[in-house]
C-alpha cells in the first residue's frame, strides 16, 4: 500500500504510553512528511510508541522526522525502525 501527498503519511502525535502505531509493508511517496513522531503544538507531551517494519518513505520534502516540539529535540527511545 502507498501513501501519497499528503502532508503527513504517517504522524504520531500528541499521545499518552498507552499509543502505539504499527506501519508493516507501506511506501510513503510525494508527501510534505513521509514519517513523523511529534507534534506541533508546544503544550503537547508525545509518549507514543512508533513501530516501522519493511516500509520504504522516499521522495518527501522530508522522509523521515522525529521532533517534539514541547522540548524541541527528537525522541530516540519511542520509535523504532
Amino acid at each position: 500500500m502507498a501513501l501519497l501527498t499528503a502532508v503527513s503519511g504517517l504522524e504520531l502525535g500528541f499521545s499518552s504510553p498507552n499509543h502505539s502505531v504499527t506501519a508493516e509493508k507501506l511506501l510513503f511517496l510525494n508527501n510534505g512528511i513521509g514519517i513523523r513522531y511529534g507534534d506541533n503544538y508546544e503544550w503537547s507531551d508525545v509518549n507514543g510508541k512508533m513501530h516501522i517494519k519493511n516500509s520504504l518513505s522516499l521522495f518527501n520534502d522530508k522522509d523521515v522526522w522525529n521532533m517534539v516540539r514541547m522540548t524541541w529535540s527528537p525522541n530516540i527511545a519511542k520509535p523504532e525502525f
